[in-house]
């Protein structure tokens, strides 16, 4: 068991799109049908071949891929108050085939940068646990980094993949199939993990590997060089953060790691109803400190100090509807699900769950659309301690509350680069202490 907590992956299966909060998205649109047909902007993006520069970069295993997301959203009830607020979300990512660049097998380099600026003068409207917004970092104005940066290499064909570097664990981890069109969190990874995983804003040097003995099997593991929140006790307090960090600190870290490990089972039913299912499990070695009740007489937090915090999780996808003869393109529903349990004495998140459907290509004239809807749930411990997450706005909170999120989406995928998403969320009690939000987004996209 703890052998397959040391190490780690990064294959993905076509049903396993990143992470929205670490790469560009991947929507669940159906497939261009040939190279043939495909326009320069449908394959590349909309700066389209660039005078044939791509194509070149191309013939030499260089590929370079990026996005820019707005953002605008308005909070009408509950939350920490109403309000406008604005974002852009910016995504590059490049990279190399050391076959076609170097004559060396089996190897790709991978960089990525990424960037967000807050666009209003206004505080986050919310005050949720799992935000509403899937790009926002946290509590930064503004943000630019280096998110990935790694070497990733095959060995014995496609059987082991081996990558060292910085990474984004979002991207391989507790993701959940199908949602990430979705502007929520929720859409992202499962809850029960969101104290603690190495990701958007933070991400971490980590040595991963992937064993894929069939094609329906993917076995996969991690190392990460601790988290955000580890807790330091020189300074009283957690961190420093991950994302600051380079390699050095993952051969000599006296503070804490990250474990993960996950095994995913893929199937077709044939005729486009494609599923999987995965379970995994993760471990931060070390300590955490987490905020409890406010001291009365001083009005400050109360900080709680865990040791090993550890949990499970599981998440599921399948293909439920297909248009006949659509195999590989065409109208189709997915059906996704997830769920996840944490040790309630060692953090904020006992259980978790998200559920949902989305569609592509059901509206006449507009087979490149998608819409979807899901809900999440979130019940927070009753451990006493850790149980009031509302107190770091000031407010008091109810050991045992819990947080839920009904999300709704709509695509218009106005050309093969560019999109308008309208969504509405409403979310239930944020971070079990706030009344009901009820919130308003429009979100554009434009892919390079």
């Amino acid at each position: 068991m703890l052998l397959s907590l040391i190490t780690c992956a990064f294959i993905q299966s076509e049903l396993s799109p990143n992470n929205p909060t670490s790469a560009p998205q991947v929507s669940q649109e159906p497939s261009a049908p040939s190279a043939e047909s495909i326009s320069a902007e449908s394959q590349y993006g909309v700066l389209g071949n660039f005078f044939g520069v791509r194509d070149l970069m191309g013939e030499k295993g260089i590929t370079f891929n990026g996005s820019l997301t707005l953002d605008f959203s308005q909070n009408t009830m509950g939350g920490l108050r109403t309000g406008f607020w604005g974002q852009a979300f910016l995504d590059l990512a490049f990279e190399v085939d050391s076959k076609k660049f170097a004559q060396i097998d089996g190897g790709t380099f991978h960089l990525e940068m990424q960037g967000y600026n807050r666009l209003t003068h206004q505080d986050y409207p919310i005050g949720d646990f799992v935000f509403y917004d899937g790009n926002y970092p946290g509590g930064e104005n503004s943000e630019v980094i280096i998110s990935s940066l790694y070497w990733r290499q095959k060995l014995f064909g496609d059987l082991v993949e081996v990558q060292f570097g910085k990474s984004d664990a979002a991207s391989n981890f507790a993701f959940i199939n199908g949602a990430s069109e979705f502007m929520s969190n929720y859409g992202g990874y499962v809850s029960g993990i969101a104290q603690y995983i190495a990701n958007w804003g933070d991400p971490a040097t980590a040595l991963e590997i992937a064993l894929k003995p069939t094609e329906q099997i993917t076995w996969q593991a991690a190392w990460y060089d601790g988290s955000t929140n580890s807790w330091n006790a020189d300074s009283g307090e957690n961190g420093p953060d991950t994302g600051g960090r380079g390699p050095s600190t993952f051969f000599d870290n006296t503070e804490s790691a990250m474990l993960m490990s996950e095994l995913q089972f893929e199937w077709s039913l044939g005729k486009g109803y494609d599923g999987l299912i995965k379970g995994g499990s993760w471990v931060h070695l070390g300590d955490t400190g987490l905020n409890g009740p406010l001291d009365t007489t001083t009005g400050d937090l109360v900080t709680t100090v865990i040791q090993n915090a550890y949990g499970f999780y599981g998440t599921a996808l399948q293909t439920v509807w297909a248009a006949e003869g659509s195999v590989d393109s065409g109208p189709k529903a997915n059906l996704f699900g997830a769920l996840s349990w944490s040790d309630p004495s060692r953090n904020p998140v006992e259980w978790g769950f998200n559920g949902g459907m989305t569609f592509v290509g059901l509206v006449p004239g507009r087979q490149d659309d998608s819409f979807g809807l899901m809900g999440s749930w979130t019940l927070f411990t009753d451990s006493a301690g850790i149980t009031a997450l509302g107190t770091q706005y000031g407010l008091a909170s109810s050991p045992g509350g819990s947080e839920k999120n009904i999300e709704a989406f709509y695509i218009f995928q106005i050309t093969p680069s560019f999109s308008i998403q309208p969504d509405v969320q409403w979310i239930g009690t944020p971070s079990g202490a706030l009344d009901d939000a009820l919130v308003a987004s429009l979100r554009f996209q434009i892919n390079f």
